[in-house]
């Protein structure tokens, strides 16, 4: 997926493009204050129309190219805290994770991009599931978050558990299409709770997005398998699930998307096209229109109540 000079050349055009849209956008902001659409604050209105200008058709290769891999960003990470890289690889499936703090910490967050937790006794594991339309890596500003939130926590003196991160290295689309992800998250689940020995009542899983779906996704599997993928079982329910604005439709002709598209960073086509090649269903990067090929597991919508 690397480049190529057309690839580079099309890239510099893009950021043209978006500097030309968000100085447009700031000049005409006096012309549209009588039917303001946009964010309350103004520089956020610049700035959501120059990241929607940079990412409509923005191909994967240039994205790969802009934003190093998870393992990567994990890497620089490491550098940056004087921590020694920690990676767990899962022998049968290949799985990939890395740890942010201690693996030995009561708490530990399993990042799928996941979470863990204990206290004193117990040993709570948070899963989490990051976003970036399942064709995204996790940014920096992930690794930053999570290490503010184990460096926070550690410090508290009223007896919260020590905690740690484990962040899940999932393969994005379109390298890997559904249900390769969910098989992965499925393998991490089962390594906690068969190889690492931790209770299900002491395992949360959270995600953001599409990392919410996968949430989903993954709960949906352990209460009806994926026919493709080992069934998992659990001795006792999860402790809890979290989903922070969970992408559970692939259809972009939903009112939202019209009447909050000035206060939106993200582009129905774009939406379209990442869902396209998350589940294998289009030819190259082109807008599908409509998607097709989701099913109850890759799009939790179209699930039902059980």
């Amino acid at each position: 997926l690397a480049p190529s000079a057309a690839n580079l050349a099309f890239f510099g055009s893009k950021v043209k493009n978006t500097v030309f849209a968000a100085i447009s956008r700031l000049f005409t902001a006096p012309f549209r204050w009588n039917h303001w659409n946009g964010p309350p604050v103004l520089y956020k209105d610049v700035f959501f129309a120059a990241i929607r200008a940079m990412l409509s058709n923005l191909t994967i290769a240039q994205s790969r190219y802009l934003n190093k891999s998870i393992s990567e960003t994990y890497k620089d990470l490491c550098k940056a805290i004087s921590q020694e890289s920690k990676t767990v690889k899962l022998e049968e499936s290949g799985t990939t994770a890395h740890w942010i703090g201690s693996e030995n910490a009561d708490v530990v967050i399993l990042y799928l991009h996941s979470v863990c937790l204990n206290d004193g006794s117990r040993f709570w594991v948070v899963l989490i599931l990051p976003g970036g339309g399942y064709t995204q890596a996790c940014t920096p500003g992930h690794m930053q978050y999570f290490h503010r939130l184990v460096t926070d926590l550690n410090k508290l003196s009223d007896g919260t558990p020590s905690t740690s991160v484990l962040l899940l290295a999932y393969t994005l689309a379109p390298e890997a299409q559904f249900p390769i992800q969910l098989k992965e998250a499925v393998s991490m689940l089962s390594y906690l709770l068969n190889e690492a020995g931790k209770s299900p009542m002491n395992i949360m899983i959270t995600g953001d997005s599409a990392g919410g779906g996968l949430v989903l996704s993954l709960l949906s599997h352990l209460l009806h398998p994926h026919p493709d993928i080992p069934k998992l079982s659990t001795s006792m329910p999860l402790r809890a699930a979290f989903l922070y604005s969970p992408w559970v439709s692939f259809d972009t002709s939903h009112e939202s998307y019209t009447k909050k598209a000035a206060k939106d960073t993200l582009v129905p086509h774009m939406l379209r096209k990442w869902a396209g090649l998350y589940l294998g269903t289009i030819d190259g990067e082109t807008d599908p229109g409509v998607v097709v090929g989701g099913n109850t597991y890759s799009e939790p919508l179209l699930a039902d109540a059980s």
